[in-house]
């Protein structure tokens, strides 16, 4: 992730950060909230510990200078699987068919 031009409170959180050479760079100056208060991303060069087993690292995770997740999770944030879409987009219109003709049989009856 790259901020520029001093960019300024932005709230960046439950995202996975995987495998990058620099997780982030922003110009100086640039001081963003890395967790909602909460929880906050999945940094894949985290060494932290997570000693009470509730999947937030004990100790923040350094980003930048000024810039840090307090609350950095110790898992992968699982992925939205891509295969349930097109079964969703399919019943969602056929849920709202079967409402339609329910709702204006009550309505004639």
């Amino acid at each position: 992730m790259y901020f520029e031009m001093q960019c300024l409170n932005n709230t960046v959180y439950h995202n996975n950060f995987v495998n990058n050479d620099l997780q982030f760079f922003a110009d100086v100056g640039s001081v963003n909230s890395w967790d909602n208060g909460i929880e906050g991303n999945y940094w894949s060069n985290y060494n932290g510990t997570d000693n009470d087993g509730d999947g937030i690292g004990d100790t923040p995770y350094i980003i930048a200078e000024s810039n840090q997740d307090n609350y950095p999770l110790v898992n992968v944030i699982p992925e939205f699987p891509s295969w349930i879409i097109l079964p969703l987009f399919m019943i969602a219109p056929l849920i709202v068919i079967i409402f339609k003709k329910k709702v204006f049989r009550l309505i004639q009856d």
